[in-house]
Parts: structure tokens; sequence; C-alpha cells
């Protein structure tokens, strides 16, 4: 049995999808839209986590967007954050240092559906926001390690 629970924790770790999030609306590095689709609903992180085809998403309050485009990045508008998917195609053999420095200032979040829990089941210092502002939130607070998005709350 223990063999068993190894295993389908292999599995869960496999599935894990990881995104770098930074400031704006997914754009390639050219600003072209970057595949962009648009939704009215904000099913977008399930959406593209399930699509390996689908590189970012952007959530609106009640809308979101997907991205398909190999490089996707924010194009610096406040009022968005892009959450890019993370994998081996954005890696670029010849990215000079001032990539590489940018790169440190992004944040990742393992994503997961549910609430953030501790392993215990306790709400982990649960603090409740009515806006949607909990990325940049948690992305600028060293001491916030998650976040979960509502809506209209966070």
């Amino acid at each position: 049995e223990d063999e068993d629970e190894d295993e389908d924790e292999d599995e869960e770790e496999e599935d894990e999808v990881l995104y770098t999030t930074s400031v704006g609306a997914c754009r390639t590095e050219d600003g072209g839209k970057a595949g962009l689709t648009f939704f009215r609903d904000t099913d977008c992180l399930l959406r593209c986590s399930t699509n390996a085809t689908c590189t970012g998403y952007v959530m609106g309050e009640t809308w979101c967007e997907t991205y398909y485009h190999e490089y996707v990045t924010g194009d610096g508008r406040d009022q968005y954050m892009c959450h890019e998917k993370e994998g081996d195609w954005k890696k670029d053999e010849d990215e000079d240092e001032e990539d590489e420095e940018e790169e440190e200032d992004n944040v990742s979040y393992t994503t997961s559906i549910g609430a953030c829990r501790t392993e215990d089941g306790g709400k982990a210092g649960l603090t409740l926001f009515s806006d949607t502002d909990c990325l940049l939130r948690c992305s600028t607070n060293e001491k916030c390690t998650g976040y979960v998005m509502g809506e209209t709350w966070c």
C-alpha cells in the first residue's frame, strides 16, 4: 500500500502547473495579443492548467483571457496580472544576464484546486479581502505564502 501512496503523490506532483506572474495583460515580446481568447467567466486558471497549448491567462472580475503563444509576459498595465505558464519551452539558452535578473523578480505560485490549508487542515493565517487584489498583495509581501481568488473577493 505504501508504494501505491508514493506513486499517487508522484503523479500529483507531475500534474502541478506553475505560473510566473508579471504586471500587465499577457502579450508577446513585440506587443502582439498572443492568441488571446476571451471568456465571460473566471475559469481560465483551470482552463489553462488543463490545456497543454495554453501559455498564460489574465483574470478580470467577471471575465478572463487565455493565451496561446510560446512566449507571453505582462505589458506593464497595473490593472492586470499576466500568469505565464512555466515550462522548458520558455528557457532560451542565449538568455543574457539582464533577462536572468528580471526573472528573479517574478514570483511563482503552485496552482491547486481548493482553498489553501495547512497540512493539518488549518486556515494558514487566512485574511479575507473584499477585492481581487490578492495576487499583487501576496507577490509584494514576503510573509504571504499563497492566496485564493473568488469572483469578487480573495
